[in-house]
């Protein structure tokens, strides 16, 4: 058992204290799993067992979606981040919205006209001035605290919300990403599902992935619990009324910001296409160009750090999000905001952002991986689930989740099947007693290439002294090298030659360590 299992199998063993079921994977650019661990129930109330192909509500983790697919129009040029002629001319509301002052002795607010205009970008970054019920007392008070008004309705009504700021003048998070929805939707002509599953889901084979769910999926889905004062987790009636009640795609609006249910796998292949800077590692079907990512993971607010990094905010409603939060979070280090999430790391290549439900996703640019966690527990800011997913990540960054295995790792992503154990070399549904040396290539090569290249080399590998192997001081040979991936393809004229003689260092160097406990011939 990996530490990435064991810490979320410990977080879920007593489902009432701990927390009732989590789905993780992690995923790097070439689409390989790297981890994936589902562990405890799916719900309080039915008692399911919780697997990687459940279904979540992901809630704002939506908005990466939403933002891809503005970044595609505006690849074309249908879209202009800066535009507010355009903005307005699609969007007519993002003219008329006012800015909201307060509530008077009656209930009803108390409006001004705004003297800016509002952009894509504004949208894109959280500046236009729109907010959330939950993160505002005014604008849960306008809609009289009734939790049926609000933005998890499936309806649009729940999105029309005056503004709480002028805009370009301040930073408040909030429905943004539902107007780009709405933006996008009418400039094309098409429902944001439809426009997804056309231009983002089909092409990466994504098919779990939807505003409401039906058939299979809807008995996929996880139930939705809420954390009490006394730390004891209960299951509630869903916040998102597509998700506590089934209601058909044409009748519910598609919202951009936190609409959307999905899985771990269909996630991670939508993490691994920005990683591979916008072509799916395994369809191969281009979602963005490289330029165009950049440009998403490029800071966006001068002042982030001075104003807005360690701000709180007003929590209007405790049972959606922890009243902690109201005093800011400190800062860990380099941060900005880019177009629609976090931006970290020395050069701001590490994207992340989380959903309400304490679902999370992040993916590093340089590292070249990324993971999403996935659990159905309120409220936000969840004193479980926030450190696990901060510890689960910084292992996989460490690179204590290796790849499973070539081939056998990405349909791990779809099929459910445990990849080969690349230390073993054991598939457990298979019973061929091939050379172990042999299953362990073809394990980290991937079925294709193992095949392609031994059918043409049939060279032994190169033996290494035990020894030399175990001396850190040695060039090239020291016990933390064999723990690193594969030589480049360049460093040798026969890839597989490279691959084989890397292959050697981390078999010796098991045997020298292992003499024991690893089979004889392997």
């Amino acid at each position: 058992m990996s530490h990435i299992e064991s810490i979320i199998q410990q977080a879920t063993s007593d489902p009432k204290r701990g927390t009732p079921g989590l789905v993780f994977q992690a995923v790097d650019r070439n689409g390989n799993i790297l981890s994936s661990v589902a562990s405890g129930l799916r719900s309080l109330d039915d008692k399911a067992p919780m697997t990687p192909d459940t279904i979540f509500w992901i809630a704002s983790c939506t908005k990466l979606v939403t933002s891809i697919a503005l970044m595609q129009l505006f690849e074309q040029g249908t879209a202009d981040l800066d535009s507010a002629d355009q903005l307005e001319e699609v969007v007519p509301e993002m003219a008329e919205v006012k800015i909201l002052e307060g509530i008077d002795s009656n209930g009803k607010e108390i409006v001004r006209d705004k003297k800016n205009r509002i952009t894509l970008r504004m949208l894109q970054t959280h500046t236009a001035g729109f907010g959330y019920t939950f993160f505002s007392h005014d604008l849960w008070a306008r809609i009289g605290q009734d939790p049926q008004k609000d933005e998890f309705q499936g309806t649009l009504s729940g999105f029309q919300q005056p503004l709480e700021f002028e805009p370009g003048t301040n930073r408040a998070y909030g429905v943004n990403i539902d107007w780009v929805g709405v933006f996008i939707e009418r400039i094309t002509g098409q429902s944001l599902g439809a426009y997804f599953r056309e231009h983002i889901f089909n092409p990466l084979g994504i098919h779990n992935t939807a505003f409401v769910t039906q058939g299979e999926m809807r008995q996929k889905l996880a139930g939705m619990h809420s954390r009490s004062e006394d730390g004891v987790v209960r299951g509630i009636p869903h916040p998102y009324k597509p998700a506590r009640t089934e209601m058909a795609e044409a009748e519910t609006f598609h919202s951009g910001g936190g609409g959307l249910l999905s899985n771990a796998p269909d996630y991670c292949q939508l993490l691994a296409t920005l990683l591979n800077d916008g072509t799916s590692p395994l369809t191969h079907a281009r979602l963005l160009q490289k330029p165009t990512i950049d440009q998403m993971f490029s800071p966006q607010l001068p002042t982030w750090e001075s104003s807005y990094a360690t701000a709180g905010c007003p929590i209007s409603r405790p049972d959606l999000v922890n009243v902690a939060l109201e005093d800011g979070l400190p800062l860990t280090g380099r941060q900005n905001w880019g177009l629609s999430f976090l931006l970290e790391g020395e050069n701001l290549q590490r994207g992340s952002a989380p959903g309400l439900s304490n679902c999370w996703w992040e993916l590093d640019r340089e590292r070249g991986v990324g993971g999403v966690l996935l659990s159905q527990v309120l409220p936000f800011g969840d004193p479980v689930v926030g450190p696990l997913w901060v510890e689960v990540m910084g292992r996989v960054y460490a690179g204590e989740e290796q790849v499973a295995g070539g081939d056998g790792a990405k349909n791990c992503a779809t099929s459910g099947k445990p990849p080969v154990d690349p230390l073993t070399a054991a598939d457990p549904e298979s019973e061929d007693e091939s050379d172990p040396e042999d299953v362990l290539l073809q394990a980290l090569m991937g079925e294709d290439e193992y095949k392609d290249g031994v059918s043409d080399n049939g060279k032994d590998v190169e033996e290494f002294d035990d020894e030399t192997l175990l001396n850190s001081d040695s060039k090239g040979l020291g016990l933390e090298k064999m723990l690193l991936p594969p030589m480049s393809k360049n460093d040798k004229e026969d890839p597989l030659e490279c691959f084989k003689d890397h292959l050697a260092y981390i078999i010796q160097g098991l045997k020298a360590m292992s003499k024991d406990t690893l089979p004889a011939d392997i």
